[in-house]
């Protein structure tokens, strides 16, 4: 059974509900999507009510619960928080 062709769970952004927060917004920093996953540089903005972490090259099948975590790029942990929404590259949002 397929539920989605690979390529349809790529993400260009997500939404967080950012926990913590020692980093500057508009800054290119690296973030995590899940424990194993190589860091993906991106920027993180704050978009109305909520944060917006947008990846400069599309991720792979990130899901709203999972923990977002960012680093700079020494590799030290400057926020974290879970993310709420997913912004597909083909413009479906699911959460």
């Amino acid at each position: 059974m397929i539920v989605a062709p690979h390529d349809d769970l790529y993400a260009k952004a997500v939404s967080v509900d950012l926990k913590n927060w020692r980093g500057v917004l508009g800054k290119k920093y690296l973030a995590k999507i899940r424990y194993r996953h190589n860091p993906s540089e991106g920027i993180m903005e704050k978009q109305n009510n909520y944060y917006l972490f947008s990846f400069s090259k599309p991720q792979w099948a990130p899901a709203p619960g999972q923990l977002l975590a960012v680093y700079d790029h020494d590799q030290a942990i400057i926020g974290a928080g879970f993310m709420e929404q997913v912004y597909f590259k083909n413009g479906e949002q699911k959460n």
